[in-house]
C-alpha cells in the first residue's frame, strides 16, 4: 500500500511537471509571437511619412514650417512604460 501511494505521489508531481513543461513552451511561443508583432509595428512606424516628419528635426524650421521638432528618440520617457498591443 505505501509504495502505490509513493507511486501515485509520484505520477501526479510528473503530471504536473509536464503540464508546467507544456505551459512554459506555450508561453515561449506566445512572446516570440510577441516580439515578431512588435518589430511588424517597428518597421510599419519607421516606414510612415508620419514618423519620418516628426523625427525631421530642425530642418523644417529653416524652410518656415514653423517650431523645429525634436527628434523622436529625444523625447522618449526616462522611465521604461509598456503599452498593450490589442489583438483582434
Amino acid at each position: 500500500m505505501l509504495q502505490e501511494t509513493e507511486l501515485s505521489a509520484w505520477t501526479a508531481f510528473l503530471q504536473r511537471a509536464v503540464d508546467a513543461t507544456y505551459s512554459s513552451e506555450v508561453t515561449i511561443d506566445n512572446l516570440h509571437n510577441l516580439i515578431a508583432e512588435q518589430r511588424r509595428c517597428v518597421r510599419e512606424v519607421s516606414s510612415s511619412t508620419v514618423f519620418s516628419s516628426l523625427c525631421r528635426g530642425t530642418e523644417g524650421a529653416a524652410e518656415g514650417e514653423g517650431t523645429p521638432r525634436t527628434p523622436f528618440a529625444a523625447r522618449r520617457p526616462s522611465a521604461m512604460c509598456s503599452t498593450p498591443i490589442a489583438r483582434d
